[in-house]
């Protein structure tokens, strides 16, 4: 009988936690070189240019973007992990406007040199 109950337990214990599920995101890795303006501009098009768009630094707009933010000390080449711009849609005030994609894009493009291609 005892037995018996332990099995009875173990088995709903088992059907319970095999109904547990836990959402796991992962970063996504981009491939190649990333270019500047096919890419990193279509980010800022799409999700940034609404406010930082002259009005609020950096400079976003298409043409104006790149020198902003390496003039505006928003790209840390020795560390692109902690470069402003990064940090700022990776956990920081911007998290949540930028998806998985685009938090590795933008690393990656730092990572191969924050180049003006």
């Amino acid at each position: 009988m005892k037995t018996y109950i332990k099995n009875i337990i173990l088995g709903i214990a088992l059907v319970t936690l095999s109904g547990c599920y836990y959402d796991t995101v992962l970063p996504i890795e981009v491939e190649g070189e990333i270019s500047y303006i096919q890419q990193v501009q279509v980010i800022f098009d799409s999700k940034c240019i609404g406010c930082h768009n002259g009005a609020e630094a950096p400079n976003l707009l298409t043409g104006l973007s790149y020198e902003d933010l390496i003039n505006g000390g928003y790209i840390t080449l020795e560390a692109p992990a902690n470069s402003l711009l990064y940090t700022k849609i990776n956990g920081g005030s911007m998290d949540g406007f930028a998806s998985s994609t685009d938090k590795s894009t933008i690393l990656k493009w730092i990572e191969q040199g924050a180049n003006n291609n």
